[in-house]
């Protein structure tokens, strides 16, 4: 028995000894070639942590967003849920539904149409609660977490921006929206089309990327309505300037690129505080309450004695350099066609390394493969929605140059400079979208795609898909309204 003893406590000396050996080797030095990274990085002028990006900040009133979430919570105990309507169809490639001249309306994944007399209803039980969303999205709250260093550290232990409650709300006002269509009640379809629009503005200056996303996401339900509210043909001149300039404040390409300059300062943090604390608190943060088991536990104080930290954080640098570069390159006309390829290779490259769990490669980038999701996804929807963003200020001003000529221009230098201050710019081959008359009330507005090919503007697919969307056809052409 004391023999067996002996060898137990021997063997766990040796464990010991042989991981403070691999801890010293590999990962007990914060310093050696990623310090050295970051420094030429700073060189060149980039902010590699939160207090190189000016955080802590000043706190600000969150008014705002009390009245927004106060009004969320009221509608969601009234049963009303928004999200139950966003579903848009393609009835033919090129062509979209015009939701709000049904008989009625068709929820998410169900066949039973509503009728519209029944969504009225709905709605006027909550009409009080959206008016208090949209008197709260007047006064937008740019900085929810003053302190992201304090959030990570405490994480999740600190209250987290409402995002789901400014996804639902969106979600809402798109279906007022699409009702007030119907209704021919257009100063409510423009006052909700204007909301969603500074829903956007909500938590604009947090660093992180879900907060960018969350931007990216409701500006593309926003997007749908403006597609949607163009259909309707009474809209005054001053209407369509209005939404113009609602959407010419919106950049996607700033806020996804500012995104991925927080996210490197949160794994600088990361990489901190693992050192510090060993692999067990980002376990504890991403569990929440829920406990560890023993084998958990041995396997994170075996990871973090054999985790080479140096390397893991070069290694997540460089990844999210090379994601901020291509960002942008695009911001800065690099052609998509291009960079997608480039940001998909990056993508592939490190999922190669990643993927490797054999041996003790699995504790060589322990924490990159933690943190460090495919960002590949979160670039595309941007580039996407930001291309469909130009595309619709391109018809808003050909909308109001038709208003005021009775006739459409032959080609888009002539809505500079009284209807666009320049041609906007396709960003997946980075030259002007392509245009051409038809008659005297039809035109053809497209990008080239993701290809970068002009295709003449053929929005059928080129694979056969289930059901086509803008993004599926050759072109990204400007839908007509389905027949």
């Amino acid at each position: 028995m004391q023999d067996r003893v002996k060898k137990f406590v021997w063997l766990v000396i040796a464990l010991i000894l042989i991981g403070v050996i691999g801890w010293l080797l590999l990962g007990g030095k914060a310093g050696g070639e990623a310090e050295k990274y970051k420094a030429e990085l700073r060189a060149k002028g980039e902010k590699i942590s939160f207090a190189d990006l000016g955080f802590p900040k000043p706190a600000e009133d969150g008014l705002s967003v009390m009245h927004l979430t106060n009004a969320m919570n009221r509608i969601r105990r009234a049963n009303v849920d928004g999200g139950k309507f966003t579903s848009v169809l393609s009835t033919a490639p090129g062509h979209q539904q015009v939701v709000w001249q049904d008989e009625g309306i068709t929820p998410n994944q169900s066949s039973n149409l509503m009728a519209w007399a029944e969504l009225s209803a709905l709605l006027r039980n909550v009409s009080n609660e959206l008016a208090e969303v949209r008197l709260a999205a007047e006064q937008p709250i740019r900085l929810y977490g003053a302190d992201p260093v304090a959030y990570l550290t405490n994480f999740p232990n600190v209250p987290i921006f409402p995002f789901v409650e400014l996804r639902n709300a969106a979600q809402l006002l798109y279906t007022d929206g699409i009702e007030a269509l119907h209704a021919g009640d257009l100063t409510r379809a423009r006052e909700d089309h204007h909301t969603m629009i500074q829903l956007t503005e909500f938590n604009r200056e947090d660093p992180m990327l879900v907060a960018a996303m969350i931007r990216v996401a409701i500006t593309g339900l926003s997007l749908q309505l403006t597609w949607q509210a163009l259909q309707h043909e009474d809209w005054m001149e001053t209407d369509l300037a209005a939404m113009q300039h609602d959407w010419e404040r919106v950049d996607l390409m700033e806020a996804v690129e500012a995104g991925f300059t927080g996210e490197r300062a949160a794994r600088e943090v990361a990489f901190t505080l693992t050192r510090q604390r060993g692999m067990g608190w980002l376990n504890r943060s991403l569990r929440g309450s829920t406990p560890p088991t023993a084998w958990e536990r041995a396997t994170q104080l075996f990871g973090t004695m054999f985790w080479n930290a140096d390397e893991d954080e070069l290694f997540a640098l460089r990844h999210l350099q090379a994601m901020i570069e291509s960002t942008r390159a695009v911001r800065t006309g690099s052609p998509w066609s291009v960079v997608g390829g480039v940001i998909q290779s990056q993508q592939s490259a490190q999922m190669k390394v990643l993927d490797k769990v054999t041996g003790l490669d699995r504790f060589r980038y322990m924490l990159s493969r933690v943190m460090l999701p495919n960002f590949s996804k979160a670039v595309q929807t941007t580039i996407r929605n930001e291309t469909q963003r130009r595309l619709t200020i391109t018809v808003i001003a050909l909308k109001r140059f038709q208003l005021k000529h009775e006739h459409l221009p032959e080609n888009l230098g002539e809505l500079v400079p009284d209807f666009l201050a320049s041609i906007p710019i396709d960003l997946m081959n980075a030259e002007p979208f392509r245009y051409r008359r038809e008659g005297d009330t039809g035109f053809v507005l497209y990008s080239v795609g993701e290809d970068g090919k002009d295709d003449g503007g053929d929005p059928t697919p080129v694979t056969k898909v289930s059901q086509s969307d803008w993004w599926t056809g050759r072109d990204v052409v400007w839908p007509r309204p389905a027949d």
